[in-house]
């Protein structure tokens, strides 16, 4: 009976009896006030008089019934019918039978009470002690409040009170700022009073009683706000008090005013009424509907503002599948490694509870740079490049297509990135399963989801032919949110724009003479000046526009717009008489309090009366004028700027910033800014600037530790050590007699922690971002294995190394993986501060911050990447505003960022030669059965089935002319499919027999070196390497004793050339970094120099061998662009000169006379050259890549990037010599010191470690491969495999490329980043930075720059 029907246990029940009795006390005292509240309430309906009593306790129902005596009479015949009504449902309930409770339910429901009133006795005795324990000061204890009590009681009626107390807090807070400071006043604290109303009414409205809300209206009426006490009367149900309450904390504005312009980011945000079981909050309407697609199995794309809550449905989708099966699988693509890192961290935290049944399945799996339960995983997170190789794979292809049931793509805005933005438009047209693609900032939404849905027709279509008609799911790609969903989302937290305003040299000389104390320094104030958004827009782009969709205002920016536009119309009663009806004060007449939804719209009312004037020719003058104000009020701050800022350094300079980067920081901890991410594009700049702040620190720190101050102050703490340890001492001696046990142990504990907190730290607090007195940053122990991490990178005297110590990280692509994953921990635990960062830290890795500073510009700060960027201010659940500063940033930039509208996504070629060859392998593979074949198959014509890329004729409009675009586009890429497998197969690179099939699946493993490894495996297929390594011979130890010693360095001699020149081989095979031709003329260059900058010339057999594998592919892509040119022909499009637009029609020779058929007779014929191309007299005759890419007629699309091989020849030199290739790989093996290499070949340190990384692993990639072997592939002319003399021939090269191998790795691990040292990093950064003039030019050749649609 006790376990089925009570909660405790059976010998318990006496002290439930007990209770019960007491509540059956309570519940008929609670029936006679119920009944005389009811006898009350009728006589008040009868009309008759009501005594002090009753008005004292009158309910809202009284309130409004005392409202309606003055109603009409619809109204009054209205609430006659509904008490009618009334009564005849009261008749019907009491002729009803009362159902009989049963014991069962009598007992649980007594029980419940019983423990109810137990809960509430131990809440009430909880915060009876919880009041003694607070802190003095009224702020901590606030804190104290919210954080240890409110969030854990279980009591409503208990919550009410210590609300209603901390109430009484904030307005004594209020109170003592209102006596103390008469000048500079903020409002934070009287807004914090109204948060606390706020909470009071949306948490406890049920619970209120009169002496509640009496106490908030007289609050409000003491801070002067008499209007929003009468809403706040009104809202609660009683009337305002008419007795004049002494407004002792007077804000000195009205209720709206001070909503708008100081709470603004402290207003409710909107909260949907929704409720659904399938996730824990209540999700918006856009949000529910996402969650119904991925029930359904279907696509979405999801384009919504940072910090609006779109992540949460990647882990939706995955603990669906989850819950439905143990092999299904979800790949989670992201852009880098470490967003990659933090997903996989994510993961495993929210299920790793799930337990398998079958040994081989586990959880999750990571491919990127490691590869770790790939095959046996349920959510594998990958990077596209990986996913790539994955769905290309010949021997996980059938089981990973076979599980997967979904991908998720998040950031899918970066498919319009140049380097890696291929790889995300390929992966999407590769796939076979329903999606989830996530971004914040897609320019033409529109059509990049017309492309998507285009895709996944075309996967319907293949379905339907391999099901027979029969398909299992919906193929539609959602847009969510969508209509006017997508007008209502915007932003959880606001963003307010700034602008640094560097401190005069006079702040600035005082501020160097005194000790700097981060923490409490004054010299914050009056350094960000709030950017208006207003000041960057035009009167003629809003009349033909409007303002940009994202360009948001903060509420205090709408009240400052509404301040200047009725300034402006002052002269016009018309608009006068429009402005006053949005006035503030009348637009939220009604409200008592104002949401966030409200505010917004405010603002988009502000901004749609502006766009009328800008429209209307007579309102004009008035934009205008609102208009200019703004902007002089920016311009004067940038000149206040400029003249504040002005020292030795050239303005937005490197040196400029690290200048005033220290009072930035400053200022930002002085204004509870933190934590910043201060982005950089460039990775030398972050670091100097982070030596710059923690050099300068430390000389601070050092000079105060020299004063007499600090000396006694710390002679002063060793006379209290000595003393405590006295103390300790004594204690102990009690401890041994035992006496007294419990006051010495409790003594003992007081003077452990006084002994703590004598302790003399390596960092001072006041010259240290950390806030440690405020309980942020980690312990001792955590922050020791965090930094265990960094130590095995840089040593602790490195720069590195100390800006952890004092709250400031560096994070970019250059450094050890390691050091930036604990600079990431570090930030998310509150150690870290401010951390410098290039655009590493912009795509989507959680590293929530108040602040992001734009330090200097940079020309990759475009608008897309400042929407990126400046997301991460602000993020959801941290801070209720974010903060955006330009430091550095030129006006005309500023402008920009701000007002352009987001890149529209067009788009790359969908193939490459080497995604060719694996397709076509992974097709013709022998163990690929039929199905997969298929399937492959459908893979391959998607590719041109789908494209994003549109190739158009000059002038063309994609949108009107879409079918015929998507035609002509379609029909380039399949041919361009053909021209390809003919290239590979002409050369021996495809495999068509069985004798180039070694060759073939060579080419396969080497695909990430695409075009290059094409050339290598020409070269080798052809004898070049053969020929080249066929003298060497390894000196074996027999021969070191038994030869003679001439003839032992004469062979010594021969098996170096042979090594160098396979190395020179390979570094013009991968080393394409081009240098400029001037080079030769630089006087600083020695010619005798044992560096190399660039490369010296191949020998003529090589040189011959690659041009034969050069013109062979060209003579095949010549025929591609001619047939492509034919079918452009037959649309009727026609090819004009680019400037005068004269079209030229091929005339024969006898339609002409004179001097025109005399021409005409030496004319050369041509189809895919552009006239204007043609009239140097070259035909359909292209030698070079560069040449067809710039030469072939409109509509014809043509990338250097689309042909495999590599160029050697100049064209720009008259008699076509050789390319200039930076030779800092080849340099690199004969130097045994790297800060030459970096000075004289011209590279910083990222660029020489990315190609000598590459470089290694090409090499160690063929050692593995030859290994697999055994030997070389079969050469044509080279000895049967019967002949002893065959195994002679081919070991040489292998012997030959272990020898270049290891010289290859001794370079390497010279070279590695993890093992510089302080000194080796600064030189490197020195040689990059500080020796320009040394530096040779590098040609850094733009591809979309040559590219013709």
């Amino acid at each position: 009976f006790s376990k089925l029907f009570f909660a405790e246990p059976f010998d318990k029940m006496v002290q439930l009896q007990v209770n019960t009795e007491d509540l059956d006390k309570q519940a008929r005292k609670a029936a006679k006030k119920a009944a005389k509240k009811a006898a009350k309430l009728a006589a008040l309906a009868a009309g008759e008089p009501t005594s002090p009593t009753t008005d004292s306790i009158m309910s809202p129902l009284s309130v409004s019934s005392t409202l309606s005596s003055g109603s009409t009479k619809k109204e009054k015949k209205d609430k006659k019918d509904k008490e009618k009504d009334d009564k005849k449902k009261e008749k019907e309930d009491k002729k009803k039978k009362p159902e009989k409770e049963s014991l069962k339910d009598k007992i649980k429901r007594e029980n419940e009470e019983a423990m109810a009133a137990k809960v509430l006795e131990k809440e009430k005795k909880r915060w009876k002690t919880f009041q003694t324990q607070l802190d003095r000061n009224n702020r901590t204890a606030i804190r104290q409040i919210e954080v240890d009590f409110i969030k854990k009681c279980e009591n409503n009626g208990v919550a009410l009170e210590a609300r209603m107390y901390l109430l009484q807090l904030r307005s004594n807070i209020w109170k003592d700022y209102c006596n103390d400071v008469e000048t500079n006043r903020t409002y934070i604290d009287a807004c914090m009073v109204l948060v606390a109303i706020r909470d009071i009414i949306n948490h406890h409205m049920n619970d209120l009683q009169k002496p509640h809300k009496t106490e908030i209206l007289d609050t409000l009426l003491r801070m002067g706000l008499q209007d929003g006490a009468t809403s706040a009367a009104k809202e609660l149900g009683i009337a305002c008090p008419a007795t004049p309450v002494q407004k002792i904390i007077d804000v000195g504005m009205s209720m709206t005013t001070l909503q708008m312009e100081h709470m603004g980011h402290l207003l409710a945000r909107p909260i949907s009424d929704l409720k659904d079981d399938r996730v824990g909050f209540r999700p918006d309407l856009w949000q529910h509907k996402l969650l119904d697609v991925i029930d359904n199995n279907e696509s979405a794309l999801v384009c919504a503002p940072t910090s609006s809550g779109k992540t949460f449905i990647s882990y939706y989708c995955m603990k669906k599948v989850l819950r439905t099966s143990d092999d299904g699988l979800v790949i989670f693509c992201a852009p880098n490694k470490q967003l990659a890192h933090q997903v996989k961290a994510d993961v495993y935290a929210h299920f790793r509870s799930k337990t398998f049944k079958n040994p081989p399945w586990t959880l999750y799996g990571e491919y990127t740079n490691v590869w770790e339960n790939v095959e046996t995983c349920q959510i594998l997170i990958t990077a596209p490049e990986y996913l790539q190789t994955l769905l290309t794979n010949t021997k996980l292809y059938a089981s990973i297509s076979k599980r997967l049931q979904y991908l998720i793509v998040d950031e899918v805005h970066c498919i319009d990135e140049l380097e890696n933005g291929a790889l995300w438009e390929r992966m999407l047209m590769m796939t076979r399963c329903p999606f989830l693609a996530l971004s914040a900032t897609i320019g033409n939404i529109d059509e990049f989801h017309g492309w998507l849905q285009r895709c996944q027709d075309v996967v319907r279509k293949h379905d339907e032919e391999e099901h027979k008609g029969k398909v299992k799911r919906d193929y539609k790609v959602h847009k969510v949110p969508d209509g006017e969903e997508v007008k209502e989302i915007t932003r959880w937290s606001d963003l307010q724009k700034y602008l640094y305003i560097p401190k005069t040299p006079e702040e600035q000389s005082a501020w160097k003479e005194c000790r700097p104390k981060i923490q409490k320094t004054a010299f914050g104030v009056d350094t960000f000046y709030p950017i208006h958004p207003c000041s960057c827009v035009t009167s003629q782009g809003l009349a033909t526009t409007g303002f940009p969709g994202d360009l948001g205002f903060v509420p205090r920016e709408s009240m400052v717009l509404y301040g200047t536009m009725a300034e402006a119309c002052e002269s016009n009663a018309t608009v006068k008489k429009r402005m006053q009806e949005l006035h503030p004060d009348n637009y939220f007449k009604s409200l008592t309090a104002i949401d966030q939804k409200k505010g917004r719209a405010f603002e988009k009312v502000l901004k749609q009366e502006l766009r009328v004037w800008s429209q209307d020719p007579a309102l004009q003058p008035f934009c205008d004028a609102t208009l200019d104000k703004h902007r002089q009020q920016l311009e004067g701050a940038l000149t206040r700027a400029k003249v504040n800022g002005a020292c030795q350094y050239e303005q937005d300079s490197e040196e400029w910033l690290a200048e005033h980067l220290i009072h930035l920081m400053t200022s930002l901890a002085a204004e509870d800014k933190l934590p910043v991410l201060i982005f950089n594009f460039e990775e030398t700049t972050c670091e100097n600037l982070c030596e710059k702040v923690v050099d300068f620190l430390e000389a601070k720190e050092n000079a105060y530790k020299a004063t007499p101050e600090f000396k006694k102050k710390m002679n002063d703490l060793a006379k209290r050590q000595k003393e405590a340890e006295a103390r300790m001492k004594k204690h102990e001696k009690v401890l041994n007699n035992k006496k007294d046990e419990d006051s010495t142990e409790q003594d003992d504990m007081l003077d452990l922690s006084d002994l703590g907190d004598l302790r003399e730290k390596d960092v001072l607090p006041q010259f240290s971002f950390i806030r440690a007195h405020e309980g942020e940053g980690l312990d001792e122990e955590e922050l020791a294995d965090a930094l265990k991490r960094v130590e095995k990178h840089f040593p602790q005297d490195h720069v590195l190394y100390r800006c952890l110590t004092r709250g400031l990280g560096v994070h970019h692509f250059g450094l050890p993986y390691g050091y930036r994953q604990a600079v990431e921990v570090l930030f998310r635990a509150k150690h870290v501060k401010a951390v410098i960062s290039t655009e590493t830290m912009a795509l989507g890795i959680h590293m929530p911050c108040r602040s992001v500073v734009f330090a200097g510009d940079h020309l990759q700060l475009n608008p897309l990447q400042f929407r990126q960027m400046s997301g991460r201010a602000g993020r959801r659940g941290f801070d209720p505003l974010g903060h955006v500063i330009f430091f550095g940033v030129p006006e005309s930039k500023i402008n920009r960022l701000m007002t352009s509208e987001i890149q529209s996504l067009k788009g790359h070629w969908p193939l490459t030669p080497a995604l060719v060859h694996r397709l076509v392998n992974l097709y013709i593979h022998p163990g690929c059965k039929d199905k997969v074949q298929r399937r492959i198959k459908n893979q391959m014509s998607s590719l041109w089935l789908a494209p994003l890329i549109q190739v158009t004729m000059p002038g063309e409009d994609a949108r009107a002319n879409s079918e015929a675009v998507l035609q002509r586009t379609t029909a380039q890429v399949r041919q361009y499919f053909g021209t390809v497998i003919d290239t590979l197969m002409t050369n021996g690179l495809l495999a068509a027999d069985g004798e180039t099939e070694s060759f073939s699946d060579m080419a396969g493993k080497l695909y990430l070196w695409d075009p290059s490894h094409f050339t290598f495996l020409v070269m080798l297929k052809e004898g070049v390497f053969h020929r080249i390594t066929e003298k060497y011979r390894p000196v074996t130890t027999h021969e070191k004793f038994t030869e003679a010693r001439d003839w032992v360095e004469a062979r010594t001699q021969t098996n170096e050339q042979c090594v160098e020149s396979l190395l020179l081989l390979m570094c013009h095979i991968l080393g394409r970094r081009e240098i400029h031709r001037s080079v030769l003329y630089d006087k600083e260059i020695d010619s005798e120099s044992v560096h190399q900058v660039y490369l010296p010339n191949l020998t003529k057999e090589m040189q011959g061998a690659i041009q034969g594998f050069h013109k062979r592919t060209m003579d095949c892509f010549t025929a591609h662009v001619i047939n492509a040119a034919r079918e452009v022909e037959k649309e009727g499009l026609t090819e004009a000169l680019p400037l005068s637009r004269i079209v030229f029609n091929k005339a024969e020779p006898e339609e002409c006379s004179g001097i025109l058929a005399e021409m005409a007779e030496n004319t050369v014929d041509y189809e895919a050259r552009s006239p204007f191309s043609a009239l140097t007299g070259r035909g359909d005759v292209y030698e070079t890549q560069d040449e067809m890419t710039l030469a072939v007629r409109d509509g014809i699309y043509v990338d250097s990037e689309m042909i495999p091989s590599v160029e050697f020849k100049d064209t720009s030199m008259a008699n076509d010599g050789q390319l200039l290739l930076n030779a800092a790989v080849f340099d690199y093996q004969h130097s045994s010191s790297q800060d030459d290499v970096l000075k004289w070949n011209g590279l910083n340190y990222k660029e020489s470690w990315e190609d000598l990384d590459r470089f290694m692993r090409f090499i160690v990639r063929v050692d593995r491969i030859f290994t697999i072997f055994e030997q070389p592939p079969k050469v044509p002319g080279q000895p049967t495999p019967d002949e002893d003399k065959e195994v002679e021939a081919k070991t040489p090269l292998l012997k030959c490329w272990k020898d270049l191998l290891a010289r290859c790795q001794e370079a390497y691990s010279h070279a590695d980043s993890k093992a510089l040292s302080k000194q080796e990093k600064k030189k490197s950064m020195k040689y990059t930075t500080a020796k320009k003039p040394k530096r040779p030019p590098l040609i850094k050749r733009d591809p979309r720059a040559v590219r013709r649609r």
